[in-house]
């Protein structure tokens, strides 16, 4: 028989029996003794005994002893669990980067929670972690040792955070859990506020003020540690502040000369590539990012403002007589060039006097080329005589300034004296004050008339053959009859002149007279002595429309003309014997009651002459002696007067011919 008991009250102590052997010998058998501990049991030694009786045999006994110790617990970190974050890794960082530093992992002790040595562990991932490197590596497979948990460079190029559980087990102990993260950070990207930063310079003009651009990332702060340029960039300076992302990035054109002044005919770009190169994450290994800006600086050339017609070097001269008729405006044709400012190119006209007050004007003051610009200069009664000096000043963004001088040459309204002289040279007192004093600006005029061929025998011819209320210059010649006439008045022969035939009889005397009163003067002949034939209609030949009458007759009788009341018409004249004047007053074409007869002059050799000498509307008469002594009966009243009469020196050179005229 088989009897077990336990002490201490607790039955945790089972046989199964005796089982007699079936082999020889037969007194072998065997015994199960098990051991069922209770979670109630304490810590502590429990002591039983199996009692095995036999009829007729002495009783035997086996004491069994049960050891009661406390369960052990595998801890991490010194506890049941732990958090491990793995180094944080940036896409961007290259794979082998990764697997090369071990930065990356986390490493943890494992030990037993009663200082258990010994205890063999198995870390083992429970949950997700599949971007867990496996095997985890242990530095020895039982406690205490170091367990290193890695990440997987297969799971670095998605952005995200992974989370999974690793959990450390050993027989007959409690495990303990690892939750462990790892983070994939986006790869930061350095943001600029533009991509493209244009500036304009036009070669001439202002240096384009600076830009800025604002720098800025996402996934993080970069760090900006380069900047560099490529292309055409000799004309740009950049800077970068702070140093980190935010940040700004400084443009600013530098006014490289030699290049800002390159483009001379057409528009010339020069692109210039700014690379921002950096980094960010926080990792050891950070990723290098970049971006670009392309700024541009389009350079146009210079543009050039245009006159045409050319003005002359000593700018444009306008002619004015007091209280006489108003100057013509000057048009001007305004251009731009290059061709990229031939349209729509703004110049900007603005005047400015020295002297006589607001005399000049330029219209438009603001135009778009191209366009015509009319300057004029205005005169008034009140402008001293002389020269009213201004300029004209034409300016567009960029462009040199074009700067046009204008003089009004002012004269009193009154007939001025001249000479011809050796044939073909003429010499005329454009200022009026009596006395040849140069050719400069606002003097005197001496000059050949360019181009014409002068023949022996010409007879000098002036009027105005055109309206303007200037006189100019013509020539008879008596050969052929002929009249060449300065049509334009600028004293070159050219197709503008006029040619024509009238008279050309032997002793034929030319005269010239406005007969009609049109404001043109017209030609005529004084024949014999005493006939005169008028070009009244103006067309430079005889017929039904021209005069013809008689007036003088006396042998020497020698043609004078004049508007001797002020009607606006020329009349005819004789000066006779060298002193007396029969002046054909009325204009009957006869001599009557109506004419006047006056002496003036009585030496011999005195020349005839007759002009308006103080500008009041008449012509009244004058002597012009030896060849450079000019008596003019300024008063008109027929007598000479000490003290009122002009008494002048003008001409002198043997075969001087005298001329008068409002030449300016």
């Amino acid at each position: 028989m088989v009897q077990d008991s336990t002490s201490a009250g607790v039955n945790w102590l089972t046989q199964g029996g005796v089982q007699l052997s079936t082999s020889a010998p037969t007194n072998f058998a065997t015994m199960t003794v098990s051991v069922a501990p209770t979670a109630a049991m304490a810590v502590g030694t429990y002591n039983g005994h199996i009692t095995l009786s036999s009829p007729g045999v002495a009783s035997q006994t086996v004491n069994v002893t049960l050891q009661v110790t406390n369960q052990d617990v595998i801890q991490i970190s010194g506890g049941s669990s732990a958090n491990i974050t793995l180094s944080p890794f940036t896409i961007g960082n290259s794979a082998t980067a990764f697997a090369a530093d071990s930065s990356n992992c986390r490493s943890v002790a494992i030990t037993g929670a009663n200082n258990t040595n010994g205890l063999v562990v198995t870390p083992t991932v429970t949950a997700g972690g599949a971007f867990i490197v496996t095997p985890i590596s242990l530095t020895g497979g039982t406690t205490p040792t170091t367990m290193t948990i890695c990440p997987n460079s297969t799971f670095t190029q998605t952005a995200g955070t992974q989370t999974g559980t690793v959990t450390i087990s050993s027989p007959n102990s409690i495990s303990a859990t690892a939750n462990v993260s790892f983070t994939v950070n986006a790869q930061p990207v350095i943001n600029t506020s533009a991509s493209s930063v244009p500036f304009t310079f036009t070669s001439g003009g202002t240096i384009p003020a600076g830009s800025t651009v604002s720098v800025t990332s996402t996934n993080g702060t970069v760090n900006l540690n380069a900047v560099s340029t490529s292309g055409s960039c000799s004309w740009l300076t950049t800077s970068l502040s702070p140093a980190a992302t935010p940040s700004t990035l400084t443009l600013t054109p530098n006014g490289n000369a030699a290049l800002l002044q390159s483009a001379t005919t057409a528009t010339t770009a020069y692109p210039c590539v700014i690379t921002l190169t950096g980094s960010g994450g926080g990792l050891p290994t950070a990723p290098a990012v970049q971006a670009q800006v392309t700024a541009t600086l389009t350079v146009n050339p210079q543009p050039i403002i245009g006159v045409n017609p050319t003005v002359p070097a000593g700018g444009l001269i306008f002619n004015y007589s007091v209280n006489g008729a108003q100057p013509a405006s000057t048009i001007l044709n305004i251009s731009g060039s290059p061709a990229m400012y031939a349209a729509g190119y703004n110049v900007s006209a603005s005047t400015a006097t020295t002297n006589c007050g607001s005399f000049l004007s330029a219209v438009p003051s603001t135009g778009s080329t191209p366009f015509t610009l009319t300057i004029t200069a205005t005169g008034t009664g009140t402008l001293p005589v002389g020269t009213c000096n201004g300029t004209v000043t034409l300016t567009g963004i960029a462009a040199t300034p074009v700067s046009i001088p204008v003089h009004l040459l002012v004269t009193a309204s009154k007939a001025n004296i001249g000479v011809f002289r050796s044939g073909f040279f003429w010499v005329l007192d454009a200022n009026g004050n009596g006395t040849f004093d140069g050719t400069g600006l606002g003097q005197d005029l001496a000059f050949g008339w360019s181009g014409f061929t002068a023949q022996t025998g010409d007879i000098p011819v002036y009027g105005d053959w055109n309206g303007d209320g200037k006189t100019k210059i013509g020539i008879y010649r008596p050969s052929s009859g002929q009249w060449f006439l300065d049509f334009n008045g600028n004293r070159l022969f050219d197709v503008n002149d006029k040619v024509y035939n009238y008279g050309g009889i032997a002793g034929d005397i030319p005269v010239v007279g406005d007969w009609t009163g049109t404001g043109t003067s017209k030609i005529g002949i004084f024949r014999a002595g005493f006939f005169w034939i008028l070009d009244s209609n103006g067309n430079g030949t005889f017929d039904a429309g021209d005069a013809n009458f008689a007036y003088g007759g006396v042998a020497g009788d020698k043609p004078v003309v004049g508007d001797w009341n002020g009607s606006g018409t020329t009349k005819v004249g004789i000066f006779r014997a060298g002193f007396l004047w029969v002046l054909d007053t009325n204009n009957s074409h006869a001599f009557d009651a109506g004419d006047t007869v006056t002496a003036y002059g009585g030496l011999s050799g005195d020349v005839p002459v007759v002009g308006d000498w103080n500008g009041n509307g008449t012509s009244k008469i004058g002597i012009f002696r030896a060849g450079f002594l000019w008596l003019l009966d300024v008063n008109g009243n027929g007598t000479f007067d000490q003290g009122t009469d002009i008494v002048t020196a003008f001409g002198g050179i043997t075969g001087d011919v005298p001329v008068v005229g409002k030449w300016q």
